[in-house]
């Protein structure tokens, strides 16, 4: 619960007001997870880049809509420190990643509450992003 409340503490107080119940758990932050995937095409987040001038046009674009939507949900990517546990590999370490902060994207490991075929988006990448 305390994790759902940093998350929602970080929104807009427009849209922290509409947000209560478990509707943000099993509906709103699946979705906000499906939306910071690293989407498919022309406009998808997964190369492993560690410079904007890589990116093309269409790369650009998305990478600005990204960083708009982390901003407008309060989210940001953090260095993972070297005592974080990666769920998705088995709960083995994971050194030199990075990941959200507020950490939502442990509740859609939940059973019942995965987001399928999401692609993640490269830690380089979330770096950038992170400082965009």
């Amino acid at each position: 619960d305390g994790l759902v409340s940093r998350f929602v503490e970080g929104l807009s107080p427009k849209s922290r007001c509409s947000m209560h119940g478990t509707g943000i758990v099993s509906d709103f932050i699946p979705y906000c997870l499906w939306i910071l995937s690293a989407g498919f095409g022309s406009v998808a987040l997964n190369r492993a880049v560690s410079s904007m001038d890589i990116l093309n046009k269409y790369e650009k674009a998305a990478f600005h809509h990204h960083v708009g939507t982390l901003r407008a949900l309060g989210l940001t990517y953090v260095k993972v420190d070297n005592t974080s546990v990666n769920v998705e590999n088995g709960g083995e370490s994971k050194r030199g990643g990075m990941r959200l902060e507020p950490e939502i994207d442990i509740i859609s490991k939940f059973e019942g509450l995965t987001v399928k075929h999401r692609k993640e988006i490269p830690s380089v990448l979330k770096e950038l992003l992170a400082h965009g």
